[in-house]
């Protein structure tokens, strides 16, 4: 049975709640998918802001049907308002809970140790500044980074949150897994001090901007060739003359050109 457990944020005036079946949390064991907070996926999503390395060849297009795909869903996608989703000040249970903690920390003078979040399945149009103003309801956001796709730009439904308290992050934990927003039954697990990497906020902190693949792969073709390059283009150029002669010879077409040989013997 559903458990309705509201939480939301007051950003604006206009303040209107979704319907109750949209904003429940829903107790599904064993619903959970894999979550991706090894280092290996972190490394690879870390480099999402920065261009490739420079191998001296053609970049390769990384873009496919899917990721345009992904890219025009996010561009159809309304934005989700912050103020128009539930909050937290309207559960007396959560609200009490975070004031306590807020009042034991100042009583006790204890050290803020931040705690990190995964979270997953988020809808459409919940972006960084949406995930910002909606999660600092429970307290201090200090470091955010949704992943998104590096060709496209579009998000991949996932990202990470820091807050300045890992009491804090204990709750949203709590109170938002398996909690359902905007039709997604959203993912919100704590990531172990361990696993929390220098890369992992890469990107975090400014806009993000898509790899301009194209203009990368222009300016690679059009900067001047060093005597190494141009030799292995020349050798190239013979080599494919030199088949296409081989095949015309083969289907017996006596067809004579200058092509590339002609043009090297007089360089």
């Amino acid at each position: 049975m559903a458990k309705t457990v509201p939480v939301k944020r007051k950003i604006s005036k206009s303040v209107a709640a979704l319907p109750q079946d949209e904003t429940a949390k829903v107790d599904q064991a064993g619903n959970e998918d894999e979550i991706p907070l090894g280092n290996d996926d972190e490394d690879k999503e870390s480099d999402d802001d920065q261009s490739g390395d420079d191998d001296g060849g053609e970049i390769e297009d990384e873009s496919s049907d899917e990721d345009e795909e992904d890219a025009k869903a996010n561009r159809d996608a309304p934005i989700l308002e912050a103020g128009k989703l539930p909050s937290s000040k309207d559960d007396a249970a959560v609200k009490a809970r975070l004031t306590k903690v807020k009042n034991d920390k100042a009583k006790n003078k204890s050290k803020e140790i931040p705690g990190v979040l995964y979270v997953g399945r988020l809808p459409h149009g919940f972006f960084e500044e949406q995930l910002r103003s909606y999660f600092s309801q429970f307290g201090t956001v200090t470091r955010l980074r949704l992943s998104r796709n590096r060709s496209t730009g579009a998000p991949k439904h996932y990202g990470f949150i820091e807050f300045a308290d890992r009491d804090v992050a204990t709750i949203v934990r709590e109170t938002m897994d398996n909690y359902l927003l905007n039709g997604h039954l959203i993912q919100v697990k704590e990531v172990p001090e361990a696993e929390v990497h220098e890369k992992l906020w890469v990107g975090s902190g400014r806009k993000f901007r898509p790899i301009p693949r194209h203009r990368v792969q222009r300016l690679r073709h059009d900067a001047p060739k060093t005597d190494e390059q141009k030799a292995k283009v020349e050798a190239n150029l013979l080599k494919r003359e030199s088949k296409r002669r081989r095949k015309l010879e083969e289907a017996g077409i006596d067809y004579e050109f200058a092509g590339y040989k002609e043009q090297a013997k007089t360089a």
